[in-house]
């Protein structure tokens, strides 16, 4: 069976066609299959970067025929999926069963996928294996993630030899889809040097997934990029260097299969902004500790009562009252149940 002939792809805007129904392709070349296969191959070419979807490519489709696209398109491998998903904008109309199709801007994409990162908090991460429960300080990541991107992890002076453990666990324990673990230590001390008790020192560390090429397999490990990277001196005064903080990219806060390409662009929280989060909490902790937060408080004229519970004595006499009169009845069905019989 010998090939059809391809579609002509028009570039006609949006705007344009409208008001004005496509002329419909040769009956020889109708086919669905025919359809969504120039389509993917269109996609295709875009991915390995040797054609351009610009302006819009255009096909006519009827609804049933989108429907099948869009199923197909469920069909395909990861990287194209989601490159579809990430990479192209389309449109489609029903009105004139014209199918649009264009590559996404990069601004766009960019957006688009910021709008996606939300702030986790503190909710539980669970891994699989020996990697176990774990409940980080903080954590960022995509809507769609299964791991959030980046965690970060406050460190006390009895939880800092546990920071490299658990970088360990987030990024080996996601097979590396956790792609940051920044840890701070509020409590640093300097190796060598004797701990000052009003010391305000603190430190930070990052670690990131490193793949190492190996014998039989390549080698996941949680590789540290910045050690103990003091931030704040003993005087609680920032380090003023300009290249003193936090380091990340875009890319940083989702797995790799949420963006196929990267996206370099840099979030810096330089030391001094890490400072003034650190005193900020330092001032909303002592307030707690010695009571002088904003509250309001009761006159004497209000009283406080509890609900009333049931005590567990009074429940087990009446679970147990129950439990017997569903026996008797239960008795009572099976002897009329054995005298009809006899009967």
């Amino acid at each position: 069976m010998s090939n059809p002939a391809p579609l002509a792809i028009t570039t006609t805007p949006p705007d344009s066609f409208t008001s004005t129904p496509l002329t419909p392709p040769p009956s020889e070349e109708k086919g669905p299959r025919t359809l969504i296969s120039q389509i993917f191959d269109g996609v295709r070419k875009c991915q390995r970067g040797q054609s351009l979807l610009s302006p819009w490519h255009q096909f006519p489709l009827q609804e049933d025929e989108y429907a099948d696209l869009l199923a197909e398109v469920t069909k395909e491998s990861d990287s194209f999926k989601g490159f579809w998903k990430h990479k192209l904008k389309y449109d489609y109309f029903p009105s004139t069963s014209t199918f649009l199709q264009t590559l996404a801007s990069a601004k766009s994409l960019t957006s688009d996928f910021a709008r996606q990162i939300d702030a986790y908090g503190s909710t539980s991460i669970c891994f699989p294996d020996e990697y176990g429960l774990h409940d980080p300080d903080g954590s960022f990541g995509h809507k769609e993630a299964q791991y959030p991107g980046v965690i970060f992890e406050v460190s006390y002076s009895q939880k800092r030899r546990d920071l490299g453990r658990l970088a360990d666990d987030y990024i080996l324990g996601s097979d590396g889809n956790i792609r940051v673990v920044v840890g701070l230590d509020i409590e640093y001390q300097s190796k060598g040097k004797a701990k000052e008790a009003s010391s305000k020192v603190a430190a930070l560390s990052v670690w990131k997934p490193k793949i190492t090429p190996g014998g039989d397999a390549e080698e996941l490990t949680a590789h540290q990029e910045v050690v103990d990277l003091e931030f704040r001196d003993k005087d609680g005064i920032a380090n003023s260097s300009l290249s003193a903080g936090i380091s990340l990219r875009l890319d940083d806060f989702a797995t790799t299969v949420l963006h196929p390409s990267p996206m370099s662009e840099p979030i810096f929280i330089p030391a001094t902004t890490l400072t003034e989060f650190h005193v900020n909490a330092e001032k909303v902790e002592s307030m707690i500790k010695e009571n002088t937060g904003a509250r309001l408080t009761l006159g004497k004229i209000v009283r406080k009562r509890r609900r009333q519970s049931t005590p567990v004595e009074e429940l087990d006499e009446v679970k147990e009252k129950r439990f017997k009169e569903e026996e008797e009845r239960a008795e009572k069905r099976v002897r009329k149940a054995d005298k009809a019989w006899r009967q």
